[in-house]
């Protein structure tokens, strides 16, 4: 909804009905329904068992870090929608809110290893080393993140997840590595959407030229097919040979030759790289212009009716009307 909102320029979307409510008042419902999962004197929403998350990972549990730095970017982004709407009052509770909830999801981090933890009902945490962290809380609270969080976690990634080819999902240093043994979410392979989401996230944290190599690097991927729910890595070194995964779990296709999770390469190119990320309330569609290491153009880029060509060069993004 909030694509499909900064790239048509719809506000109208916002008014329409859908049964009783108005799309607003579904967003808001949406953002704030972290609230029923909270237990009683806590902060944080619980998300259950393993099966509600990562499926193979058994400490990856109750409450996680990442869905609930979601939360807080939910709660803002609809709030930004009610106060253009007029609703000052309703937009100003969900700042507090995301506020409230913010600093207890940075209380999970692990300073100097640059990895989350999961905080278990019996209050026991557990650190984990796992790449769906670093993806939903860059892509969502990167901002709220200091340049040394951002280095710490960066560096975890290129040490302990990437591969000269590709990468694994799941640290082998991760507690739960050795019970987690499926080629999408643990440390044998990586849904095919982790590498590039890891990118998004390196180019929120400004680090596009690492983004760059990582592209660069499992490019040759393609020359098998298209995109599949996962690569696994045949072996444990670094230079370990990536195929599409023959194997699965629970009844889990692994080896499903069309997965749409292949599309976050583009979103990453057009979104990171290049730079585009419309906002429904803002003129101004260039977030930034820092150069991006590398010289190429995205051309005919629309948003709000308007056509675009962005040329990424050594003086950032420079955005020109389409010929």
């Amino acid at each position: 909804a909030d694509d499909y909102l900064n790239v048509t320029g719809d506000r109208a979307f916002l008014s329409e009905k859908i049964n009783d409510r108005t799309v607003l008042e579904h967003l808001d419902a949406i953002a704030t329904n972290w609230k029923n999962l909270v237990r009683p004197g806590r902060t944080l929403a619980d998300y259950g068992e393993a099966n509600n998350l990562l499926e193979c990972v058994p400490t990856y549990i109750h409450e996680v870090p990442s869905f609930n730095a979601a939360n807080v970017w939910m709660m803002r982004h609809v709030a930004e929608f009610q106060a253009a709407s007029g609703n000052q009052t309703r937009a100003e509770e969900l700042r507090t809110e995301a506020n409230h909830l913010l600093p207890a999801v940075l209380a999970l981090y692990e300073p100097g290893q640059g990895v989350w933890d999961s905080l278990h009902r019996d209050g026991t945490r557990v650190q984990m080393r796992h790449v769906f962290d670093f993806t939903t809380i860059g892509l969502t609270i990167a901002n709220d993140l200091s340049p040394q969080m951002r280095n710490e976690m960066t560096d975890f990634v290129e040490r302990e997840l990437l591969t000269d080819h590709w990468m694994r999902a799941q640290s082998w240093s991760d507690p739960a590595a050795a019970k987690s043994d499926r080629p999408d979410h643990g440390p044998m392979g990586a849904f095919c959407a982790w590498p590039g989401e890891t990118m998004a996230a390196m180019c929120e944290f400004g680090k596009f030229d690492r983004a760059l190599d990582f592209l660069h690097r499992i490019a040759d991927v393609t020359r098998e097919g298209p995109f599949s729910q996962s690569r696994e890595l045949l072996g444990k070194t670094p230079d370990a040979p990536v195929r599409i995964a023959e194997r699965g779990s629970n009844g889990l296709p692994s080896q499903t030759y069309n997965a749409s999770n292949g599309g976050s390469f583009a979103e990453t190119i057009i979104r990171g790289f290049f730079g585009y990320q419309p906002d429904l309330l803002k003129t101004n569609l260039l977030p930034d212009s820092r150069p991006r290491s590398f010289q190429g153009q995205l051309l005919n880029v629309r948003q709000d009716g308007r056509v675009f060509d962005l040329t990424s060069s050594g003086q950032g993004i420079q955005m020109t009307p389409a010929k």
